[in-house]
């Protein structure tokens, strides 16, 4: 067995993920694989015996830690980041965030190789490459980092094909995408498939070594859109891993709830069509807003303290229509958190429903329309059996599924870039990994989507195919809000391991746009 400990003495660890901005906010947590081992060749080429230890040993160092997947024993860290307002040449300033995980420096991270075991040569370089590392990621991530052979923790960070073999794990878990090495065996014939000597190819690295220690300028002049040799592999973590200096919960209290479900009442031939989704989203959210006191709760607003957007993790309510019975018409309404809901969330749910009617303004449709409204269930997303329907069923947008189709249209939150590249489905796998969701198998674009998914036709306009053109596209409380998306699209998604709901994603996405049921 062989392990890595590491301390960041600072109290910080600045690394962004491959792929994303820095202006993006995210920051990589555990440090992947691809990231460790680059820095221990870093190592041997700035400070390292190399007399001693020639590069015929650093390769075989790599190829063989590459063959093995690790495991890592995470501390606990807060996600958080500073603002800075550099000048630029036209004499203004540009906004850069510096996201960060903020860990203690008493705390240990260690990352594991269970099965691997080093000896001679191999273990020598690795434990000279280890006491030499002064940092990981940025240069202000300054680390204390030294080998152990004889650790015997327990993991809490794994890849995923191990959550089998780990069912007596005590904690909540995401997903998140790492950045690893391939094996030296996969390079080879990786590198045997590519066209070789094509005018306009990149030349691909001779070894995994090489591939290992090329540059960002070295991949943008390659026009390597990712770095050869690498791959993503899901692994789980805890699900409040970057939430801060807490013990972690096993499961939800039992009179907490973070799941409220309404039912429209009334002539059921008035009920609103599948296609007012955000308008109806919209209303549920003003209503909320409505009820609640002079402070309201962020997880309602999506907005914090200072009036700023919630933006990270999407962990404030989502206001989402539903069609329980498929007869093309809102018949129920979601308002969903990540978060236990606090008492203030409470109290403006049950004043809801103590008030029994949901209205449009005038101002919006020249008339005012209302329907009664009742509070139907309170639930937990970790709790299944809190929610079931009247029918016993789990409600349809809170099932634990692998695929997943779109129910109102999917519009991307950000600008395509020329020549078609970085469209839905690019923006959709930017989305998911995010929200710390596993990286899916496949998206697939559609042209239409039965309403409530693929339910038979039963009266009414049930099994009737919508396109984008035939859904309201902007919330009637911002009419003037438009998304950098002008078309629109249907998908489904594949991920590797089930995922629970609700899953909504994309522009408009807290109030019933980009809004995907389970797929039978």
């Amino acid at each position: 067995m062989i392990a890595i400990e590491f301390r960041f003495t600072a109290g910080q660890y600045h690394a962004t993920p491959w792929g994303r901005h820095v202006n993006e906010g995210d920051v990589e947590w555990p440090p992947t694989p691809w990231r460790v081992l680059r820095a221990l060749i870093a190592v041997w080429y700035q400070r390292a015996d190399t007399q001693r230890y020639p590069k015929e040993t650093l390769a075989s160092l790599i190829e063989t830690l590459a063959e093995h997947l690790p495991v890592y024993q995470l501390p606990p860290a807060v996600h958080t980041h500073t603002r800075h307002y550099l000048p630029t040449k036209y004499r203004d300033t540009t906004l850069v965030h510096d996201a960060f995980a903020r860990v203690s420096s008493s705390d240990k991270l260690v990352m594991a190789w269970p099965e691997l075991t080093l000896d001679g040569d191999m273990l020598a370089l690795i434990r000279h490459l280890v006491e030499k590392l002064t940092y990981l990621g940025r240069a202000e991530s300054w680390v204390a980092a030294q080998l152990l052979t004889d650790w015997d923790g327990t993991p809490n960070c794994y890849p995923a094909v191990f959550d089998s073999t780990t069912s007596n794990r005590t904690h909540a878990t995401q997903g998140v995408s790492l950045l690893t090495p391939i094996t030296a065996r996969d390079f080879d014939e990786w590198r045997g498939r590519l066209p070789q000597g094509g005018r306009g190819q990149p030349i691909p690295p001779e070894t995994l070594l090489d591939a290992l220690s090329l540059s960002t300028g070295d991949l943008q002049k390659g026009r390597w859109s990712s770095p050869p040799g690498a791959q993503t592999v899901l692994y789980l973590r805890p699900e409040d891993s970057l939430n801060g200096y807490r013990s972690v919960r096993t499961a939800p209290r039992a009179n907490s709830f973070n799941v409220a479900r309404f039912a429209l009442g009334g002539n059921p031939s008035l009920f609103p069509k599948w296609t007012d989704a955000v308008v109806l989203g919209d209303l549920l959210h003003i209503a909320l807003m409505g009820t609640s006191d002079n402070a309201v709760a962020p997880s309602i607003s999506g907005r914090d303290a200072n009036g700023e957007v919630l933006a990270a993790n999407h962990r404030h309510g989502f206001c989402l229509p539903e069609d329980a019975d498929g007869d093309g018409y809102i018949d129920h309404l979601l308002f969903v958190s990540r978060n236990d809901f606090l008492e203030s969330v409470l109290k403006a749910i049950y004043c809801l429903n103590d008030r029994q009617k949901l209205w449009t303004p005038e101002r919006w449709s020249g008339r005012q329309r209302e329907w009664p409204i009742r509070l139907e269930l309170l639930g937990h997303t970790d709790r299944p059996s809190s929610l079931r329907a009247a029918d016993g069923e789990v409600v349809p947008l809170l099932e634990h599924a692998r695929v997943w189709t779109s129910i109102t249209p999917y519009f991307h939150p950000w600008h395509a870039k020329k020549h078609g590249r970085f469209g839905a489905e690019e923006q959709i796998r930017r989305e998911i990994s995010q929200r710390g969701l596993p990286e899916p198998l496949e998206v697939r674009v559609l042209t239409t989507t039965p309403i409530n998914g693929e339910r038979p036709a039963g009266g009414g306009e049930a099994g009737k195919c919508y396109t984008v053109r035939d859904f309201r596209r902007r919330r009637p409380s911002h009419p003037g809000q438009t998304a950098p998306d002008k078309f629109g699209s249907f998908l489904t998604i594949e991920f590797p391991i089930p995922i629970t709901g609700p899953l909504a994603l994309g522009f408009a996405c807290h109030f019933g746009l980009g809004l995907f049921q389970p797929k039978h």
